[in-house]
């Protein structure tokens, strides 16, 4: 991309030579690629297209009216941006027969009424027009480095589109070759969203395997050229491509728009209820209107068996389920008939296949139950918990490892609003001073008394389920609790410290992210 021959005309030695334009005048939004001056007659041969040639006639002195419509003609069909004629030196006005040419040639021609050095006009267009390319590589480097931290961290489209639409300043949408609206961006309605297609100047082509798959647009833009929309959405396009491939997307319709409502769902994104149900029902899920539905997410070295466990659980509650690779996590929907309790079914169901399953899958988190009727944002806050808490289970150390392979988001609510409290505000340095002796003595001793009393106090103050948990022999664990209790002064089992000596356990490890098992 270049500069316009309108934004080379606004640069000062071009107003200061009286620049007018005499022909063309429709078409200067056209790209300069570079300036150049020269007076030689056979000049077109010389030329590759996007020039703006500054002449003072001097090659045409001696030619006839015939002889310099050719050199006009040469000129444009070598895809020449526009000519620039200085007056008063070769020729006194611009002769007719070139005004008349260009016109016919749709050449921007422009007369230069004051004398103003061709080397100064030069040196001071392409400076700006390699300052004008320098910036849009900035733009564009910039927005990649966003975008690849992106799809290695295996972030959705809906994160794509929300880097994107920083970069452009503009609001962006995602529409599939069939007219489905896939993702948005800065656009609260659809038909917003799909009036941004009407506009082919800020909308690109994406691709898979060399064939259309859909579109990428963009609305207007704030402070940005519609020239760096257009690089901007070229690179966008393609991390968008990456992604689509990267997640399995690709293979059908039906996926395409599961991984995409999905992520938007988890990207916390407003989806109204209509949305959500037409969206939903262009995938193939149909949930009986008084139901429930019950987010689940799936620990597995591949996504296939994943999949296939989520399918088996819905096909033993005779419900359809929504569910798909996002982020590099499989993650579902999984649709209940009206029932007194439908988490505990969906518990139940998913307890059952993963039993009957060959180990594949390592851990399965079941989140909340929400009614059909609800709004979607109850289930975008269902499905989040219910990601945030898997990635929570990858943490522990192996000592917690011994809990079912089927979790339910409820019994780590602590770990998952200590988590959260961590990461927004810090943990009150109050909570971690309640175990801090036994962190110091750990520190001290390369121990880990500290993953020892959590364990504990998870197993109710039981030594023998604690020496199993730990695979020690009873002895040993009576020893740890001693010293424990030694440092901390009072006994573990007392009702008063209980709560707080969990919390306190517990938030220490997510802070320290301790790796010792035990």
């Amino acid at each position: 991309m270049a500069l316009t021959i309108a934004d080379v005309l606004a640069l000062d030695p071009f107003v200061e030579a009286g620049s007018e334009v005499v022909s063309g005048n429709g078409t200067l939004g056209r790209h300069v690629r570079w300036v150049h001056s020269s007076e030689i007659y056979e000049m077109a041969p010389l030329l590759s297209g996007g020039e703006l040639l500054l002449t003072t006639g001097l090659g045409l002195a001696g030619a006839d009216a015939g002889a310099r419509r050719h050199y006009i003609r040469e000129i444009a069909e070598r895809g020449v941006a526009a000519v620039a004629f200085e007056v008063g030196r070769t020729f006194p006005a611009i002769p007719a027969e070139l005004v008349d040419e260009s016109r016919k040639r749709s050449l921007p021609l422009i007369v230069l009424h004051r004398v103003v050095p061709f080397i100064r006009m030069s040196e001071v267009a392409n400076t700006a027009i390699v300052h004008d390319n320098a910036r849009r590589l900035a733009l564009i480097a910039d927005l990649s480095v966003d975008l690849d931290r992106a799809i290695i961290a295996g972030d959705g489209i809906q994160s794509l589109l929300a880097i994107g639409a920083r970069a452009m300043h503009a609001p962006l949408a995602l529409v599939a070759e069939n007219g489905i609206l896939v993702s948005t961006h800065g656009i609260d309605d659809e038909s917003a969203a799909r009036q941004l297609g009407a506009h082919p100047e800020t909308s690109v082509t994406v691709e898979i395997r060399g064939h259309p798959w859909g579109r990428l647009c963009a609305g207007a833009a704030t402070g940005l050229e519609s020239g760096d929309v257009a690089v901007l959405l070229d690179r966008l396009a393609v991390a968008v491509t990456l992604s689509l491939l990267g997640t399995g997307i690709p293979p059908g319709d039906s996926e395409r728009q599961v991984a995409a409502l999905l992520d938007d769902l988890l990207a916390g994104g407003n989806i109204a209820s209509t949305d959500f149900t037409v969206r939903a029902g262009l995938a193939g899920f149909h949930p009986p209107a008084n139901g429930s539905l019950v987010t689940v997410a799936v620990d597995s070295r591949q996504a296939a068996p994943a999949l296939a466990l989520i399918d088996e659980a819905a096909a033993r509650l005779g419900a359809p389920a929504l569910r798909a690779r996002v982020r590099g996590d499989v993650m579902g929907v999984i649709s209940v008939h009206p029932l007194a309790d439908p988490f505990a079914a969906v518990l139940r169901t998913l307890s059952a296949a993963r039993q009957a399953q060959s180990g594949e899958v390592n851990y399965v988190i079941v989140g909340s139950a929400t009614r059909i009727s609800d709004a979607p944002a109850r289930l975008a806050r269902s499905l989040s918990d219910t990601v945030d808490a898997l990635a929570l289970t990858r943490t522990v150390p192996s000592c917690f490892r011994r809990r079912p392979s089927v979790i339910t988001v409820g019994s780590m609510a602590m770990e998952l609003h200590l988590s959260r409290l961590s990461a927004s505000h810090g943990l009150d340095p109050a909570i971690a001073e309640i175990v801090s002796p036994v962190i110091a003595w750990d520190r001290q001793h390369d121990a880990s008394l500290l993953s020892t009393l959590e364990v504990h106090l998870r197993c109710g103050c039981s030594a023998t389920r604690t020496a199993e948990a730990l695979y020690l022999g009873r002895h040993a664990v009576y020893q740890r609790l001693q010293r424990i209790e030694s440092l901390l002064g009072y006994k573990l089992g007392d009702p008063d410290i209980y709560p707080g000596l969990l919390l306190a356990a517990c938030a220490a490890r997510l802070q320290k992210r301790d790796p010792s098992d035990g």
